[in-house]
């Protein structure tokens, strides 16, 4: 039995082809998720305008559900704000117990996506 692909036959994309449908950029900075009310300070690693990635001290279990809120470098007075769930948290080290927490942005105005994404393509622009 043939194993299956990850993407449709009729897809020419090769199965190592990177899947991401937004441009995402590294961004080492502050981030404060609230998740269940209670607000975390975390690390932020990267995003795009269809999600983000942190570092945490503490686990955060898939699909958690969690407000997002960052002060964005844009010359746009009110913070950047988005709902978000997990999709992914994984121990960077078993000796550390910090985590990689990855988040996809569900529920966004157009108004911050389109921030989100003219800050990703700013950032691009500096590598």
């Amino acid at each position: 039995m043939t194993p299956p692909r990850p993407y449709a036959e009729s897809d020419p994309r090769p199965a190592s082809a990177e899947r991401r449908r937004h441009a995402r950029a590294r961004h080492d900075g502050p981030l404060t998720v609230l998740v269940a009310g209670r607000a975390m300070d975390v690390r932020l690693r990267d995003l795009s305008a269809a999600g983000l990635c942190f570092f945490s001290e503490e686990p955060l279990d898939e699909m958690s559900l969690l407000d997002v809120r960052l002060d964005l470098p844009d010359g746009v007075d009110d913070e950047f704000r988005a709902k978000g769930a997990v999709v992914r948290c994984e121990r960077i080290s078993p000796h550390l117990a910090h985590y990689e927490v990855a988040v996809f942005l569900h529920d966004i105005a157009d108004t911050q996506r389109h921030r989100l994404r003219d800050f990703v393509t700013g950032l691009q622009g500096e590598l």
